[in-house]
């Protein structure tokens, strides 16, 4: 078929002068005409200057062969729910008669319909498809992102990125469902464990096996709003001298328990080190050229669990580096009064935090740490 089209002729080569481009662009035509794509569907991908990515697209909607009728009728769903809830998830609305759904697709509406006659209400439904929605954007732009880089060659003309990045798709495909069921098992794990941990400390009044541990959260200020208007390749510069920075403080008596995204948590069995760190961690993010930094710090009764801490001490020092100000350090009164011999508070203000029962009273570091009167840093052990 591609061999009868005159490809100059139809305006497909306009705009190309040099032999190598043109003959690039004429291997492209012929690969997508030969495996199925109609002379229209080109047009428009050559119009809109985007027929390079018009393999991949063609790999990612083969598989498109029901309309919402039919996966209505096969999922035993309404279709009014179906539409509502596909376009929570933030894809746009498709014809009525239009072929957008997949396997995959119908799959996922016959579950969603299990889920549904347990009865989880619409509501719910429809408020995790907006929060499901939302993170998997991000991550499809995220891998995007990460596979134009990595795979993309100095010198590519337009049929070697287009034919290249198809075949890596193709290839990866199968295992981002893995991938992403595994991250969201991982996550869900831990909040169960955190929920858990919390009723248990609610009704024993204190958790079995848990050990006094000081506890810092730490986060990069306005990273989401970042992200907004930052390349993905300078967002990825930012998140690896943040993690490099906590790295290099983190160190014994100091315990890195996890990086979060745009944040980290640390422990230490004792406050004093573990504050000392959180205030190198916001002197060296301005050397760094970090955002600022916010850091929340609380004390109390921890549980280790497979290197993670669960307890209310934790659940604090989240809440506290939320409210913190940029470039703070703030703590709660446990905090203080075991540190106020090294360090200078101040009252900040008492403050309602997400999910803690009572006011909590916050402290803010003023100044650097005071001299020990021996001239000796106070000891601080082994990290929980």
């Amino acid at each position: 078929m591609s061999e009868e089209i005159d490809f100059e002729a139809h305006g497909l080569l306009d705009g190309l002068s040099g032999h190598e481009e043109r003959a690039a662009r004429v291997e492209l035509l012929e690969y997508l005409l030969g495996s199925g794509a109609d002379l229209d569907e080109v047009k428009r991908a050559v119009a809109e200057d985007r027929l390079a990515v018009l393999p991949t697209e063609r790999f990612l909607r083969a598989d498109r062969r029901y309309d919402l009728t039919e996966v209505a009728k096969r999922s035993g769903m309404d279709e009014s729910f179906i539409l509502a809830d596909w376009m929570a998830l933030g894809l746009s609305r498709p014809a009525p008669d239009e072929r957008v759904f997949t396997e995959a697709d119908l799959s996922g509406f016959v579950m969603l319909k299990q889920i549904v006659d347990a009865g989880v209400p619409d509501d719910s439904i429809f408020h995790l498809a907006r929060v499901f929605g939302r993170s998997s954007a991000q991550a499809a732009e995220s891998l995007i992102e990460v596979f134009s880089e990595s795979f993309r060659q100095a010198g590519d003309t337009e049929a070697e990125i287009g034919l290249r990045f198809a075949e890596i798709v193709s290839d990866m495909s199968p295992l981002l469902g893995p991938l992403v069921e595994n991250a969201v098992r991982l996550h869900l794990r831990e909040q169960i464990a955190h929920r858990m941990v919390s009723r248990a400390e609610l009704l024993e009044g204190r958790l079995p096996g848990a050990r006094p541990a000081a506890i810092c959260f730490v986060d990069l200020v306005g990273f989401t709003s970042l992200s907004e208007r930052t390349p993905a390749e300078e967002l990825g510069r930012i998140a690896d001298r943040f993690n490099h920075v906590v790295g290099e403080v983190a160190e014994a008596p100091v315990r890195l328990v996890k990086l979060i995204g745009d944040g980290a948590m640390l422990t230490a069995n004792d406050p004093e080190p573990l504050v000392t760190a959180a205030l190198e961690l916001t002197d060296r993010a301005r050397g760094a050229e970090l955002p600022p930094l916010r850091v929340g710090v609380a004390y109390g009764d921890a549980l280790n669990r497979g290197g993670d801490l669960y307890g209310r001490s934790v659940n604090l020092a989240s809440r506290i580096c939320e409210v913190a100000p940029p470039g703070r350090v703030v703590a709660d009164a446990e905090v203080q009064e075991a540190t106020r011999e090294q360090f200078r508070w101040s009252h900040w203000r008492d403050a309602d935090l997400k999910g803690i029962d009572s006011p909590v009273r916050l402290f803010q570091l003023e100044v650097q740490p005071m001299p020990e009167p021996d001239g000796e840093k106070a000891p601080g052990g082994p990290a929980l």
